[in-house]
């Protein structure tokens, strides 16, 4: 079990761009780190999109990340999204029966400790020639909001129980919807959630259709600046998303699960997984 720190809470910001034209046009994004806390940031997940024409490729979308704050840059040049976040199979056949092509998060060696107010700068590059589709990058930074520097971390507990709570979407998810689902906590135990898993219906859907948020109801806490895309915070198939530590959700409270259907079509059998441990002592 990992320690447990009352002023360290998951937080995932996010980095999202439609059109992004080809022929080496540079595209800035910058993301205001919130004046409410320190940022630990920890890793990347994401994946890129393109509109119909040509015949793009990820590997000629390149990236780079600053902090403006100190001028530091997260990599000595810019690099290949595939490098950042590597396919985990580039097999045709593979891409058929999912539909999509699922990557691996990349875990920062070390956390990258960002100050409050300072602005993350994403530099991106779509190095495809020209007729090519234009692409629509969609990124989410793992990390930590940290409200205390000098707070040390503490024993998460003695004796654990594994649970799961499950927010259940009625089964359905109609075509152009947004559904919010309370799952209440259970009043015997605080719980840390250390993997979150979606249902095979929602984790199939198409890319860049379902996005998602979170909400603590104990404080009102957003767990995200932004709808970040379903795939990009429940994990791919055969990839649940690993927060950098457990999320604590206190007992007797709940957590609102957001779920936007943007496609046309009907998902069915719908439901978000958290997998943890009560903290029993």
């Amino acid at each position: 079990m990992k320690n447990y720190n009352p002023k360290r809470k998951h937080f995932v910001y996010s980095v999202q761009r439609t059109g992004i034209v080809p022929v080496g046009v540079l595209t800035p994004i910058r993301t205001n780190i919130h004046s409410d806390s320190w940022f630990d940031f920890r890793g990347i997940q994401g994946y890129i999109v393109f509109a119909a024409g040509g015949a793009p490729t990820l590997d000629l979308i390149t990236i780079n990340i600053y902090d403006e704050g100190t001028g530091r840059q997260l990599f000595s040049q810019a690099m290949s999204f595939d490098d950042i976040v590597p396919q985990l199979n580039d097999l045709a056949a593979t891409r058929a029966s999912l539909g999509m092509i699922p990557h691996t998060p990349f875990y920062i060696p070390t956390g990258l400790m960002l100050r409050p107010s300072t602005v993350l700068r994403t530099e991106i590059v779509n190095n495809n020639i020209g007729g090519t589709g234009n692409a629509t990058v969609r990124l989410a930074y793992i990390g930590q909001k940290v409200f205390d520097l000098l707070q040390p971390y503490e024993s998460p507990g003695t004796s654990f129980m594994p649970f799961t709570y499950v927010a259940d979407f009625a089964s359905t998810l109609l075509a152009a919807t947004q559904l919010t689902v309370t799952v209440p906590i259970q009043s015997d135990y605080d719980f840390d959630v250390v993997k979150i898993v979606a249902s095979t219906s929602l984790r199939a859907s198409a890319l860049d259709g379902v996005f998602m948020t979170m909400t603590d109801l104990r404080a009102g806490y957003s767990f995200e600046d932004a709808q970040i895309p379903i795939h990009l915070v429940t994990g791919a198939p055969h990839w649940p998303f690993l927060p950098i530590e457990p999320i604590r959700l206190q007992k007797a409270t709940g957590i609102n699960v957001t779920l936007n259907n943007t496609t046309g079509g009907t998902i069915a059998n719908a439901s978000v997984a958290f997998h943890g441990y009560k903290i029993v002592g």
